[in-house]
């Protein structure tokens, strides 16, 4: 048997051994250099379409409402009132308008016309004017046109004055103001009573104080009111009882009036 030489014995694969390693670890380390899986690439950021702005109809700019008023009192209910026309002996009309009763005054009975019989002395009808003889023509009143009652029959102008004087509230059933009055010329005082407006006159603004004007046709000329006279004592429906008001000062009497 032929001995075999050291050189020829030596494993010719040992050399490439380091080749191989040193291939294996370039590889490791191209392998750690990747990414280890597959990135996709970022999505962009979603940016939101704009919004279409609809048109914003432009919005007047109102005035506030303006207040409304305070609701008024509703108006008072007119008085009741009887209106009688008459003419006297020489034919001249007259007409007089009563709100309340009595009248102060009587009638004829079952006559046509109807005459005015009696007139109580210082009564409305009195103050009016109204005399004994006077034949009645006409009557109105609350509810009542004015009727004609020359060609109506007693009994017809009986019950229209009967309804008329009906309607009438008695003057101590509705509120009144009374005036006690001093005649500055007589001394004499004179109680004046009201049971509706106005009362027809005006005073002075000083204590004491005094008539100093009366309306003409009004209800203080028919009561007979005339100027200069001096207001001594108040009463009314609140307060019957009369005050004495002639030393005190307007604004008081005012107060009490009212």
């Amino acid at each position: 048997v032929q001995a075999s030489s050291p050189e020829q014995s030596f494993p010719w694969w040992l050399l490439l051994l380091p080749a191989v390693l040193l291939l294996v670890l370039c590889l490791c380390c191209l392998m750690l250099l990747l990414p280890t899986s597959t990135q996709h690439p970022a999505a962009p950021a979603l940016v939101p379409a704009p919004v279409k702005e609809e048109p914003v109809e432009e919005q007047r700019l109102l005035a506030p409402p303006p207040p409304r008023p305070p609701a008024s009192a509703p108006a008072p209910a007119p008085a009741p009132y009887l209106t009688l026309s008459f003419v006297d002996a020489e034919s001249k009309p007259i007409t007089k308008t009563w709100h309340d009763k009595p009248l102060g005054l009587t009638f004829s009975k079952d006559t046509v016309p109807i005459v005015v019989t009696r007139v109580v002395k210082g009564s409305k009808a009195d103050l009016y004017g109204i005399t004994t003889g006077m034949k009645m023509t006409a009557v109105e009143f609350t509810g009542q046109d004015w009727t004609s009652v020359e060609d109506k029959d007693y009994a017809t102008t009986s019950a229209l004055l009967q309804r008329g004087v009906g309607v009438l509230p008695h003057e101590t059933d509705r509120p009144y103001l009374q005036l006690t009055l001093l005649n500055p010329s007589t001394k004499e005082e004179l109680v004046k009573t009201w049971y509706t407006k106005p009362l027809g006159l005006t005073w002075s603004q000083c204590a004491p104080i005094k008539v100093s004007k009366v309306g003409k046709g009004s209800r203080a000329w028919e009561l007979g009111v005339e100027e200069g006279m001096e207001i001594k004592r108040v009463a009314h429906t609140d307060m019957p009882t009369p005050v004495d008001i002639y030393a005190k000062k307007y604004d008081e009497v005012m107060d009490i009036i009212k």
